[in-house]
């Protein structure tokens, strides 16, 4: 699972998302590539040993109700052992019971005060709490101790991620440094340290920033060619740089490393938005909404576009849906509250048109009838009108939509 971050600045005030490593995807690596299993010179029963790496088999099988209950036996046997505190809240974290998890990372530690992965694991339960000051003082703790290579790059990721969004980037991208002496070829410190370069400074008026942004997102890259959050990444930073065309290959290209990452989706919309393909950014603003249900970014920018071919109810609905996800979000509510009125402006426009057609039609002659206006003959004699543009645009954006289903399908038969 990734984080996904918003930021603004487009042009209709959509958002681009870029995309960092999210904290709650370290806890399931946080004994990272080594076993956690005891070793057999270690004082414990033969029972605890067996109810650990039981327990243990099934966390790995996701099978953590009964893991809890082999490692709640492991404890009770040998109750100054850290690791089967920590894994009992590694399984409560998993069954989203975030504060059983804590008493548990907590347990962790009065077990072993220098446990690190405890640290590690606690600054990201209290991420989830969104007590952000706690969670950095457990990360930092974690990387203080520096006796596992793996937790100390994991909780500097974590923490860097924090800094950039306080905007500390200097002292972000020095733990990121530090992090690269353990793991040079790891490719989530290289994205996370293009992310800081991009947000540090304005990349269309800062050549330096815009080129360590795109060196460390293609580092990225190189490390792990399927790192979809890498490739959309690259595809922000030249959209944000004002390389419209390159962004949206780009955005394409990410698509395919993979079709169910909805921010590629969502950042690919955006850039069809500035190149005025309207419906078809409103076909992928669905997509993006498919595979991320609570994308209310997403809902926004749908909005924009709907706009921008007058489907003005659609619009109203989608920066609806926008504000129920988030009612913080303040672009949605404005934009809702606008269109509304747009909406009541276009509908007393089109309602006098129609009186003034009416009013028209019967001045009409049969002659200027037939040189003036174009359609087929109906039933009754009369001309059949063209489709209103708001009908039209409403077919061509169901097709557009099952256009976009029907490559994928392509995709999958390949």
């Amino acid at each position: 699972m990734k984080k996904t971050l918003f930021i603004a600045g487009l042009i209709l005030t959509l958002c681009t998302c870029v995309f960092a490593a999210e904290a709650g995807e370290s806890a399931g690596a946080a004994e990272g590539g080594k076993s956690p299993q005891l070793q057999g010179g270690e004082k414990q029963s033969a029972a605890a040993f067996k109810a650990y790496n039981e327990g243990y088999t099934k966390y790995l099988a996701h099978n953590y109700k009964d893991a809890l209950k082999d490692f709640n036996k492991a404890i009770k046997l040998k109750p100054e052992y850290a690791k089967s505190y920590n894994f009992a809240g590694l399984a409560y974290a998993a069954m989203k019971k975030n504060n059983h998890a804590i008493h548990m990372y907590k347990r962790a530690i009065k077990a072993d005060p220098v446990y690190s992965e405890a640290y590690h694991n606690m600054g990201i339960a209290f991420e989830i709490k969104k007590d952000r000051a706690a969670a950095e003082s457990f990360y930092r703790k974690a990387i203080e101790l520096d006796n596992d290579s793996h937790i100390f790059v994991r909780s500097s990721l974590n923490l860097a991620e924090m800094l950039r969004q306080d905007k500390k980037f200097d002292e972000a991208l020095e733990i990121l440094r530090k992090a690269m002496i353990y793991e040079p070829n790891f490719a989530e410190l290289h994205n996370a340290a293009g992310l800081v370069y991009l947000d540090s400074r304005d990349v269309v008026e800062d050549d330096e920033a815009y080129n360590y942004a795109v060196k460390f997102f293609k580092k990225a890259l190189e490390f792990d060619q399927h790192y979809v959050e890498a490739a959309t990444n690259l595809g922000v930073a030249y959209l944000r740089k004002g390389m419209l065309e390159k962004a949206i290959t780009q955005f394409e290209a990410a698509i395919k490393i993979n079709k169910n990452f909805a921010g590629a989706h969502y950042n690919y919309a955006g850039a069809l938005v500035i190149k005025e393909y309207y419906k078809k950014a409103i076909a992928h603003f669905k997509k993006a909404i498919e595979l991320k249900p609570d994308f209310f970014e997403a809902y926004y920018g749908m909005g924009k576009a709907q706009e921008k071919i007058n489907l003005f109810k659609e619009a109203e609905d989608s920066y609806k849906k926008a504000v129920e996800i988030n009612k913080e979000y303040e672009p949605a509510v404005q934009a809702k509250a606008n269109v509304r009125e747009i909406r009541k402006s276009f509908v007393s426009h089109i309602e006098f048109k129609k009186k003034a057609a009416e009013g028209e039609e019967g001045e009409e002659t049969e002659e200027e009838t037939a040189e003036g206006e174009e359609g087929e003959e109906g039933e009754d004699g009369e001309v059949v009108k063209k489709k209103a543009v708001d009908e039209e645009d409403v077919e061509d954006l169901r097709l557009e939509e099952e256009k976009v289903k029907s490559e994928e399908d392509e995709e999958e038969e390949e």
